[in-house]
């Protein structure tokens, strides 16, 4: 799965929820479909690594789970 198009089809199995906190938002994804779970959790790394590296990070390209 190579460009954004594809992957965002997958998006409709997510169910995401926003919760306040003191310092701001807490985002939590889930989902029943393994492969929604797999973009879940390959997003969430590449949330990791903007946050410890910065802009940098939307340079990149980051590896997709395939369907």
């Amino acid at each position: 799965m190579k460009h954004s198009k594809e992957r965002a089809k997958y998006w409709y199995g997510a169910k995401m929820t926003i919760e306040p906190t003191p310092k701001g938002v807490r985002v939590v994804e889930t989902s029943t479909d393994p492969q929604v779970v797999a973009l879940i959790q390959a997003h969430a790394d590449v949330v990791t690594a903007f946050l410890e590296h910065g802009h940098v990070e939307i340079r990149k390209i980051h590896p997709v789970p395939e369907p």
